[in-house]
């Protein structure tokens, strides 16, 4: 079973995107905050991450990403953000994949798959 950190602040995203991924059969860890989704991975790390770049608990997306990656984490990313200007910020953190929000999840569930299993 794949496993997926989902880091997103929205708890209705987070309810939604949580179901759809468990009912795919993915395994999945959820954080409100980047400094949860450090100890998230610090745990274990994932195969996947779901992240949302504008996270409210002082530190943000990209910040939680560059953390990471500098601890060696290798997980693919998808970003997730609604906000106008997360396109180029996500492109200049050199992610996997942007989805913007609102996003059709059909088309979120195959850039899952693609990424959770390439």
């Amino acid at each position: 079973m794949r496993r997926i950190l989902l880091v997103e602040d929205d708890a209705e995203a987070v309810r939604m995107l949580g179901y759809a991924l468990r009912e795919n059969g993915y395994e999945v860890a959820e954080a409100a905050t980047g400094h949860l989704a450090l100890a998230q991975v610090a745990r274990r790390d994932p195969d996947l991450i779901l992240l949302d770049l504008f996270l409210s608990g002082g530190m943000n997306g990209g910040e939680f990403l560059a953390q990471y990656r500098r601890a060696g984490g290798r997980a693919k990313v998808i970003v997730i953000s609604g906000a106008a200007r997360a396109d180029p910020i996500a492109r200049d953190l050199v992610v996997d994949e942007f989805v913007g929000k609102p996003f059709d999840l059909e088309r979120l569930l195959e850039s899952v798959r693609r990424f959770a299993y390439g």
